[in-house]
């Protein structure tokens, strides 16, 4: 795209990187505001609705911006295994969270960045980076003190072996996404991919909604409390979504996933002023580390 030609790779991958942050962590907040008005998956479904106006926006910035380029196959495909991948790994997300402690559930889904540098060993064959390992590690480790931090009464974690196989299973597709991303930006560009996932996101908002009518959840809340949210929340999921595939054209995917996966920070930051949320010791702690991890991750962009 020759207006982002325009700009030196290294400030167009750190620009790409900050917004992603930003958008997610604040699609993070506004999400926690939509579900206090609604089930997951209607705000789920919701979210998807923008998904048609993003199609729509994305094919006229092809045409203006990239001429005579259309989605090819490759893009087609990688997009719609990655598309397909996350949406699974949401709907088993969701029944996770759904059948024991919700802290405990996105803490330990958050270890996908360090799944992933594993698997782009492989697929992708990018190199190790003790280093990137260690900084994801640290900002695991934040992650899971902030969520922890979050829990009230003493209730007893509920393991069991259907809820293992769901906390595993998420984990790896919310990994592997990474690489299907990657493929699809190695016959494509950003806008082209980005262009590829609203057209999957457009067919799984199909999906959903045969299964809301079969499970008789319509109507939709119509509320400001619900709406309100959700706007926001796809705005931002959307321009985070682009500023991603940006940044992952110019770096490895282990790299990007690693430090994007950082947002939660922002998402904290912003629930302390938005949300009222109560601030303690361990949130202290955890806020640290994952300030940690993000610079450790960061001084390996090169690598």
């Amino acid at each position: 795209m020759e207006f982002l030609a325009c700009l030196d790779n290294t400030l167009l991958l750190n620009l790409a990187v900050i917004a992603t942050l930003i958008c997610w962590g604040a699609w993070g907040i506004t999400d926690k505001l939509a579900l206090d008005a609604a089930s997951p998956l209607m705000v789920m479904f919701c979210l998807n609705l923008f998904a048609v106006p993003a199609l729509v926006l994305s094919f006229g910035a092809l045409y203006v911006l990239e001429p005579g380029q259309w989605i090819n196959q490759p893009v087609l495909f990688w997009t719609g295994v990655a598309g397909v991948a996350y949406f699974i790994a949401m709907i088993l997300y969701l029944v996770a969270m759904g059948m024991t402690d919700a802290s405990f559930v996105l803490g330990i889904t958050s270890g996908y960045p360090i799944i992933l540098q594993f698997i782009s060993t492989f697929f992708l064959k990018e190199p190790l980076v003790p280093v990137r390992l260690i900084g994801s590690a640290l900002v695991l480790a934040g992650i899971l003190a902030i969520s922890w931090s979050a829990k009230t009464g003493n209730e007893k974690l509920k393991l069991s072996p259907l809820l293992i196989l769901l906390i595993v299973v998420t984990t790896l597709l919310w990994g592997i996404w990474g690489i299907f991303d990657k493929k699809a930006l190695e016959a494509g560009s950003p806008l082209m991919a980005f262009t590829g996932k609203c057209l999957w996101d457009v067919l799984c908002l199909l999906a959903l909604w045969v299964y809301l009518i079969y499970a008789k959840k319509f109507p939709v809340p119509r509320t400001a409390g619900l709406w309100v949210p959700v706007s926001i929340s796809a705005v931002c999921l959307y321009l985070g979504a682009f500023a991603y595939l940006v940044g992952l054209q110019l770096a490895t995917a282990s790299y990007i996933v690693s430090i994007t996966g950082c947002y939660p920070l922002v998402m904290y930051l912003l629930a302390l002023v938005i949300l009222k949320e109560r601030f303690n010791a361990l949130r202290l702690l955890g806020i640290l580390l994952i300030t940690m991890g993000g610079i450790v991750t960061h001084t390996t962009q090169t690598l």
